[in-house]
């Protein structure tokens, strides 16, 4: 639900509440520990930030589920692409941080 609804609301340009469903999906998806739709519900996040310049925080989030899957891959599934953010100094900076946030720590600042 969260995540096919969130990613909807951003095609219809509606991004606040494309952010609050994909917010309320990971809440959900941390209370009965869903691991693939939590990494999922990340890399929305992090196409959301970087859709609004929010680069560094998008860069985090995504050095975060590299470094998550790394450790445990997911199958069948790749990360979104986040266009020109990629190519910034402050997304670099976020995705090495990132890097060496446990994923639990990403969950915690996505939702705060």
């Amino acid at each position: 639900m969260g995540l096919r609804r969130a990613k909807r609301l951003r095609e219809l340009r509606r991004p606040a509440e494309a952010r609050e469903e994909a917010l309320a999906g990971l809440r959900r998806s941390v209370v009965i520990g869903d691991r693939r739709r939590i990494i999922q519900l990340l890399d929305l996040l992090a196409l959301l930030d970087a859709d609004e310049a929010l680069t560094e925080r998008a860069g985090r989030f995504r050095g975060a589920i590299e470094a998550e899957l790394d450790r445990e891959p997911l199958s069948a599934w790749e990360m979104t692409d986040l266009g020109a953010a990629t190519g910034s100094v402050a997304f670099a900076r976020g995705r090495a941080h990132g890097l060496a946030m446990p994923l639990e720590a990403a969950v915690r600042e996505a939702l705060s």
